[in-house]
């Protein structure tokens, strides 16, 4: 173990709890991956590089880690709809309040696509620009705004806001 990494724990280890909290909502499962994050952080930190910030970095393993485990669990589930009502669409677009967000989020995306789920909480929960978690992810700024208006469009239509792909436009009562 390296030195370094005891200041490191002190310093990162609650905002990588709480990382893996959101993607993990068992608190012993996001506690075990906060120590497996950490171990990764060990094995590389020798591959860190000076250029980028140290919490951007280890904000990448954690949800790096984050995915990873549910990609094993191969959890994934389409959206609940009776959850996303005005209160919630207000907290999501900005207009709320951002900790009710963050629990929306989580309420609401349980197992969405890892990808996505991770961009909605870099960009939604987080409050990060479009190009601050293009950084997190590996991604353009363009891409994250690409991905987001997809997610968008698609939940609208899931919604009956939008027209289909064929012009009409649906309704949650059909």
């Amino acid at each position: 173990m390296h030195a370094e990494l005891e200041p490191l724990f002190r310093k990162y280890s609650p905002m990588v709890f709480r990382v893996c909290r959101r993607y993990i909502h068992d608190r012993d499962e996001a506690e075990d991956l906060t120590q497996e994050t950490f171990l990764k952080i060990d094995r590389h930190l020798e591959s860190f590089r000076e250029d980028a910030q140290m919490s951007s970095w280890i904000y990448r393993i954690a949800v790096n880690t984050c995915l990873d485990h549910l990609r094993t669990r191969k959890r994934r589930a389409s959206l609940a709809e009776e959850h996303f009502d005005p209160a919630v669409e207000a907290n999501l677009t900005g207009a709320g309040d951002r900790e009710l967000a963050k629990v929306d989020l989580d309420r609401i995306l349980g197992e969405i696509k890892p990808e996505i789920r991770q961009i909605l909480f870099l960009t939604l929960a987080e409050g990060l620009t479009h190009k601050e978690a293009g950084g997190v992810v590996g991604k353009s700024q363009e891409a994250i705004a690409k991905i987001l208006s997809r997610f968008k469009k698609g939940m609208a239509v899931r919604m009956g806001a939008l027209p289909t792909s064929k012009g009409t436009t649906t309704s949650r009562d059909n």
